[in-house]
């Protein structure tokens, strides 16, 4: 889909939550305020900002939000798993929540080259290969920090400090937050494999927008092509990359169902029994392997003559 019509259900501004007396929108204020700040980014992106202006907000956004994610990321989230008796649902989603500022702190190369979309080739190529290397570095981040999460998961199961249930809770965030990772970080893939292609996590503009909802915002500025993927959000989806020869019969089958603008099929994916998913707009991972929806994004953000 083209970059403007992509963003064009994203563009509602978004209020952040601030209920009287909830002590979970109390803590995840400036979780959310610096989420909605991205996704005004990234929706200013889309829209074609001119790239002085947009370049100068993300520097400013990025020095503001490493210093916040830095001093205070895991004690916000060891502060939400505290307050697990107050509401399960409401801390289980903030604790959800959590998982773009995980990947987002690693990626400030990103948003700085999706500011950078009006590049001739010859800059691009070679920005390109900085991309390639800030790429490789934000997988190595990530994988770093699913193996930080699982070593606080093992010292939560056996600290005794939670009630049997609370600890089912956790079972269940954590399962959906490394799975969410993983997935991000195989669709990392596509980012090496074409430079051109920015990959980042959604923010919450491009998470809360019912069948337009994704996880994952993939943009070329050079072909003027976006799609949005849905991550499965429980356990049970194979994360392994494989090679593959060629786009297999489901990816062509996903491929289909995305490229049908006037279509909504029902998301039997693990991550919302019942909803309904854009396909003009969302990929959805669902059974696919890695390499399978990686095949399917550069298909899909290749130019249109090309997707003939």
């Amino acid at each position: 889909m083209q970059i403007q019509e992509f963003a064009r259900v994203y563009q509602t501004p978004y209020r952040v939550p601030q209920r009287r007396g909830s002590e979970t929108d109390t803590i995840m204020l400036p979780a959310r305020t610096f989420s909605c700040a991205w996704g005004e980014v990234l929706c200013q992106a889309l829209d074609g900002q001119p790239e002085g202006a947009l370049r100068a907000r993300v520097k400013t956004l990025q020095t503001a939000y490493q210093g916040w994610f830095e001093t205070v990321g895991d004690v916000l989230m060891r502060q939400l798993s505290h307050t697990l008796e107050a509401s399960d649902a409401e801390v289980m989603t903030a604790l959800a929540e959590m998982a773009f500022h995980r990947m987002n702190t690693h990626l400030g190369a990103a948003w700085l080259r999706l500011a950078r979309s009006s590049e001739t080739h010859g800059a691009r190529r070679q920005s390109g290969e900085v991309a390639a290397d800030a790429t490789a570095s934000a997988r190595i981040a990530i994988r770093a920090d699913i193996d930080r999460l699982s070593g606080a998961h093992r010292g939560i199961e056996t600290s005794g400090e939670f009630a049997a249930d609370d600890v089912v809770e956790l079972d269940d965030w954590y399962s959906a937050l490394v799975t969410q990772m993983r997935a991000f970080d195989d669709l990392l893939e596509v980012a090496q494999i074409d430079p051109d292609v920015v990959v980042l996590p959604a923010p919450v503009q491009f998470s809360t927008q019912g069948a337009a909802s994704c996880d994952v915002v993939l943009v070329n500025p050079a072909t003027d092509r976006a799609i949005g993927v849905r991550v499965p959000h429980r356990s049970g989806w194979r994360s392994s990359l494989s090679s593959s020869s060629g786009m297999p019969r489901a990816g062509r089958v996903a491929a289909a169902q995305s490229a049908d603008s006037g279509k909504d099929t029902e998301d039997t994916s693990p991550s919302g029994v019942g909803q309904r998913i854009d396909h003009s707009r969302v990929l959805e991972m669902g059974t696919l392997r890695p390499a399978q929806i990686v095949t399917i994004a550069l298909h899909q953000l290749r130019p249109v003559e090309a997707q003939a």
